[in-house]
């Protein structure tokens, strides 16, 4: 592949830098798009160019490197903590589109999930409000005193019991 003449060493910045995105999203939520972090790179990307300085004896690539995948986590965090706020909040009022009634709708799932949530025992009931009130996992752990390890698998007990309740619910509403 020819060299770029605008990104000096970079043969394909655009696939530079959506490997670095995909790096950087691995370690957060699904719920990040990957496409927002290649932007955000793809800024950054340009950004180095005006900060460049072939002089000081760095490749290009050694310099935007680090800068790119910093405005990556940057947005990543970011998006990721508000992503936890909102969810922690109760509903927002809906656009004019939406009916009462589909308000009243969300509001009676989101009440139904926490309780089903609230009747598993008590230390999956705890970790699981303390991840929907937007605190991250190592928060959660150390406020119970436990490991990461401990709290995936009380993570992973609560979604299977919830799993099950949902199904049994299902089965009720068939019969």
């Amino acid at each position: 592949m020819a060299k770029s003449t605008v990104f000096p060493d970079l043969c394909d910045p655009i696939s530079f830098t959506r490997a670095l995105a995909c790096k950087v999203t691995r370690m957060y939520p699904s719920c990040i798009h990957i496409d927002d972090v290649v932007g955000q790179g793809l800024l950054a990307l340009v950004l180095c160019l005006d900060r460049f300085d072939p002089r000081r004896g760095t490749k290009f690539s050694t310099f935007a490197f680090g800068r790119i995948r910093g405005a990556m986590l940057d947005y990543v965090r970011t998006e990721s903590r508000r992503r936890r706020f909102v969810m922690s909040q109760d509903l927002p009022d809906l656009p004019g589109d939406v009916s009462v009634e589909d308000d009243v709708i969300d509001r009676e799932i989101v009440d139904h999930f926490h309780q089903d949530v609230s009747g598993l025992p008590a230390r999956q009931s705890q970790y699981l409000h303390g991840l929907l009130g937007g605190h991250s996992e190592v928060q959660v752990c150390r406020h119970m005193g436990i490991t990461r390890g401990a709290g995936r698998e009380l993570r992973e007990r609560a979604v299977a019991n919830l799993r099950r309740n949902l199904r049994e619910d299902q089965e009720r509403c068939v019969l």
